[in-house]
């Protein structure tokens, strides 16, 4: 987690170049893969209001297309 952090820094700052060598493509899926559950646990409570709990949440979305997504947004 720190290392997604980490990386988050750097994109914020607009060092692309420095995110890349914090970790390899398979690093950073993982850190993402990691990332998720805390991710859709906190959405649980933001979308509507709380109604949501996570794993009813996690019914309405593609974890996989999320993390591509991501990747996508990461590694251009």
């Amino acid at each position: 987690m720190e290392e997604l952090l980490d990386l988050k820094d750097r994109l914020r700052q607009g060092d692309i170049a420095g995110a890349l060598m914090i970790v390899e493509d398979e690093d950073l899926r993982g850190a993402l893969e990691e990332a998720y559950e805390p991710a859709l646990n906190a959405a649980s409570l933001d979308v509507a209001e709380g109604i949501y709990e996570p794993e009813a949440l996690a019914s309405l979305v593609d974890r996989d297309d999320i993390i591509q997504q991501a990747l996508a947004q990461v590694i251009p």
